[in-house]
């Protein structure tokens, strides 16, 4: 630990800790967590990304996972930010130990919703400056850091299914090869009612209805540009719906 981080390591332990205990403490509730997490804690600069997470194709602990500058300078600047990106981070050990080495919409979706269930008044993962959710652009090839912004879907059908069941579908239906738009179009296609639980998602979010776990409505949903929004955004729900 040198440079930046080294200077301020007083001032991540608790914020390092925190989450640590945060988040175990909270996944431990309904999932299986690895035995071994290693936290690797860096000065690397790779702005705008915080941190990763690592584990071995065989889904043998320990789970790793690399901090990088910006959590470093979160930690002293902006603590909620900080505590719930290792929440993020925490829950892609829990992925990783049931479903193997992953990635995708589905994992990253479901890791943010999952880390505002362990801080649901910070809503780090809300739609704002640095990512959002594109509805003119199927949930799986939301591009970029938009990928987050998928975790509206989950977070949509938390009232009717619970945070427990979606964790089991995750747990179900996660993959561990990187597939085409076409190929998770297909295979999103056959899971038993998706385009139902999608359908749930495509009308709250055209409704500006999807609300957070902290109880309030997540502001900022966009909608496509159109002189005739009301029936921009019927068709947009149709189209989805029928994608």
């Amino acid at each position: 630990m040198g440079g930046i981080l080294g200077s301020n390591v007083n001032l991540v332990v608790p914020t390092l800790f925190g989450s640590l205990s945060d988040s175990i403490d909270f996944y431990g509730t309904f999932a299986s967590l690895p035995s071994k997490i290693v936290i690797i804690l860096t000065d690397e600069d790779l702005y705008p990304s915080t941190a990763g997470t690592y584990f071995p194709i065989d889904k043998t602990p320990s789970c790793q996972i690399e901090t990088w500058k910006r959590w470093t300078d979160d930690s002293a600047t902006n603590i909620p930010r900080a505590l719930q990106a290792l929440a993020h981070e925490l829950y892609h050990c829990v992925q990783a130990l049931h479903i193997g080495h992953t990635g995708g919409w589905m994992m990253e979706g479901s890791a943010a919703y999952f880390s505002n269930l362990v801080y649901p008044t910070f809503n780090i993962e809300w739609p704002g400056p640095e990512y959002t959710y594109n509805p003119l652009i199927p949930i799986y090839d939301q591009g970029g850091r938009n990928i987050y912004t998928t975790e509206l879907f989950f977070q949509a059908l938390e009232q009717s299914k619970g945070f427990v069941n979606i964790h089991f579908w995750v747990m179900a239906n996660g993959v561990t090869t990187v597939l085409t738009a076409d190929e998770d179009r297909t295979r999103l296609s056959k899971l038993p009612g998706f385009i139902d639980d999608f359908f749930e998602f495509a009308k709250q979010f055209s409704l500006k209805l999807i609300r957070d776990t902290s109880g309030v409505y997540i502001p900022g949903l966009r909608h496509p540009s159109s002189p005739h929004s009301s029936l921009a955004e019927r068709r947009w729900v149709h189209w989805d719906r029928c994608a």
